[in-house]
């Protein structure tokens, strides 16, 4: 984090919990009910370990109070391969890996992780619908520059940066990539990295997940 300086803000991917359509569950209270019911059968797959999809559904799992058996991935491509194969049972994915998957009737959507449903997705309830709290989680994106440059040309940067991120025609060209717009200066940026830096790093720990498993 000491080697960069933030420039802006952009927002967050969504994520969304899918399962193959195998498995006998179309809401997220129906998989923590097989989940509980055969602790660590259910198989779950991540883009990688730390990833954010590995350390939503370890949140996820710790507010439900479920167990399931994680299938780490190299990146989002093999592990949707996979889900929509049947190999793995259910992932917490970013909505734009998956949302073409679950529009052909691949793959099974069971919950949004958002604060309120998704448009692209009207029919899909968030966790907190379900009955889910303190499971919400999304994966940022920020545009940084390296530490040390200088502050004239960090402000022009950031300027120029957020002055695109509130153009409705970019906007809406994001958005259609399944990306929820955001925009934060540095001022307003910093201590929301701080605090989810803080947030995922207990996570991580509780977890017992460390750094090169």
């Amino acid at each position: 984090v000491k080697d960069f300086a933030p420039l802006a803000g952009a927002g967050a991917f969504e994520h969304v919990f899918v399962v193959k359509n195998e498995l006998p569950a179309k809401t997220i209270q129906e998989v923590i009910a097989l989940a509980k019911a055969k602790p660590g059968e259910l198989n779950y797959g991540s883009t990688g370990i730390g990833s954010g999809s590995h350390l939503s559904t370890e949140l996820f799992m710790a507010r439900t109070g479920t167990k399931m058996t994680h299938v780490p991935y190299r990146g989002a491509p093999p592990l949707v391969q996979d889900l929509v194969g049947g190999r793995i049972d259910i992932s917490n994915s970013t909505l734009p890996s998956v949302l073409a998957q679950i529009k052909a009737g691949q793959v099974r959507a069971v919950a949004l992780g958002s604060t309120k449903r998704n448009p692209k997705l009207p029919d899909v309830a968030t966790l907190e619908e379900q009955g889910v709290t303190g499971a919400n989680a999304s994966s940022w994106a920020a545009f940084f520059a390296p530490a040390g440059t200088p502050q004239p040309a960090l402000d022009r940067l950031s300027a120029e940066i957020l002055k695109s991120l509130r153009n409705p025609e970019v906007v809406a060209k994001i958005d259609n990539l399944g990306f929820t717009v955001e925009p934060r200066d540095p001022a307003q940026f910093k201590p929301y990295q701080a605090q989810e830096i803080a947030t995922w790093v207990k996570i991580a720990k509780d977890a017992g997940i460390e750094a090169g498993e």
